[in-house]
């Protein structure tokens, strides 16, 4: 049987996850283009798909969480476009799939759908799979400049920033807009662990200090401080008690951040203290 034409390739492709893989080939198509079939071939995806894809995310931000589920409503009628335009969503992440997803978003974004920030974000996304960062960075810039309180905006701005100039770009965006996000806990997280991957820690410090200063910080909070730290080379006795305080948090129950504080101590000389908290993470990690 040869591939349906209403059937595209990426389509193809998750009705091959949604069916049992010794009965479907890329070759064939399981499924003919009728609204009946295709209302069978996505409600076989809906099902086989991690119930977080299928939730939109909470919150003021309207790009929070996976654009999927801004898009899809479980059991809504499956169109061949639709179809499409879902399997998209669910797989801009993917970098094996920007070939055959970029089109497809593309041309959604540029029907006016009511739904064109979604899919904008997931096209920035599938841009930043395929290294054409210039365009994945224009396209988050506009989504931030019509979006200015969304965090995730912000973190698909910075993750192409950085991937196409550098720390110094990220961190030139990270100070123009920090003043928008300065009460909001997850866009700080999500900036200072991109700074991080950015290869800039001092930036990185800085934002999860203001995070700490909050009065809302978290175990994680305080370990990317100390790691970051051993990353600039800045170690003192002031990072042990950071590593100590998010200990305290933590009721003495972070693998991560007692293998951060074996590293600080180790740092510093004070091996005994390291080899305890080595061991620690080690039986917490059981």
């Amino acid at each position: 049987m040869r591939p349906h034409p209403a059937l595209s390739p990426v389509t193809l492709a998750l009705l091959a996850a949604a069916a049992p893989a010794q009965s479907f080939s890329p070759t064939q198509a399981p499924f003919s283009a009728s609204p009946e079939a295709l209302q069978e071939a996505f409600s076989k995806i809906e099902a086989r798909t991690h119930p977080a894809e299928l939730r939109a995310g909470s919150g003021d931000d309207p790009l929070d969480g996976p654009m999927f589920s801004r898009v899809w409503q479980r059991g809504q009628p499956a169109t061949a476009e639709s179809v499409r335009l879902g399997a998209a969503l669910l797989l801009s992440g993917s970098a094996k799939a920007t070939a055959v997803v970029i089109p497809i978003l593309e041309s959604a974004v540029n029907s006016g759908a009511a739904t064109a920030d979604a899919i904008s974000a997931s096209l920035a996304e599938a841009y930043y799979q395929d290294k054409r960062y210039d365009q994945s960075l224009a396209v988050s810039k506009v989504l931030l400049n019509k979006l200015p309180q969304s965090g995730a905006a912000l973190r698909l701005v910075l993750q192409a920033a950085c991937a196409s100039g550098g720390r110094n770009e990220a961190g030139r965006i990270v100070d123009t807009q920090f003043g928008r996000f300065k009460d909001d806990m997850p866009a700080l997280r999500s900036a200072a662990s991109l700074e991080m991957s950015c290869g800039d820690p001092e930036r990185s410090i800085a934002i999860s200090k203001k995070i700490v200063d909050s009065g809302q910080a978290v175990a994680n909070d305080y370990n990317g401080i100390a790691w970051a730290t051993l990353f600039a080379g800045t170690v003192t006795e002031a990072t042990l008690e950071t590593g100590n305080r998010g200990m305290l948090v933590a009721n003495n129950r972070d693998a991560a951040l007692m293998h951060t504080l074996a590293a600080v101590e180790a740092e510093l000389g004070q091996t005994g203290g390291s080899a305890r908290h080595s061991a620690a993470a080690n039986r917490g990690a059981r």
